[in-house]
């Protein structure tokens, strides 16, 4: 592999940078302590926020990335994201939206199910085990690692 990047964890964090890698021409090397992906990230069940998204414009929600961006940044400091780019690119259910903690607007998004962190979660490492399989020169993944 040219242009490797290596990512070490298979939870959202490490299946959204990987798939980031891939989107940018690079190839990608993920490795995981586990048996599995996911991480605690399938455990979440709040959901995932957005601001601006069109299912917040269909609710009348009135907010802003400004207003979002502030409520973030007193988490997140430099660790922003602020787009929907799993709604986009993995065609996830996040329909649904509501007001957590930190948030002055609803900007929570989630779908239908239960545990939206481990249907977010699933719909990434499904997608790179697909690019895992069909592009073997450009992901590989390496579970039970130390």
């Amino acid at each position: 592999m040219s242009n490797q990047v290596i990512v070490v964890g298979g939870g959202l964090s490490g299946l959204s940078a990987a798939h980031t890698i891939l989107e940018h021409g690079l190839s990608v090397l993920v490795i995981d302590k586990n048996a599995f992906f996911g991480g605690n990230s399938t455990k979440a069940t709040s959901g995932i926020n957005g601001a601006l998204t069109k299912i917040q414009i269909a609710h009348g929600i009135k907010d802003s990335v400004e207003a979002f961006y502030e409520d973030t940044a007193k988490s997140a400091r430099e660790m922003l994201r602020p787009d929907l780019w799993l709604q986009a690119k993995f065609q996830l259910d996040l329909s649904l939206v509501s007001r957590l903690g930190g948030h002055s607007f609803p900007r929570t998004h989630r779908g239908k199910e239960k545990f939206p962190g481990m249907t977010i979660t699933y719909a990434l490492m499904e997608m790179l085990e697909e690019l895992c399989a069909a592009q073997p020169d450009r992901v590989k993944l390496l579970k039970k690692s130390r």
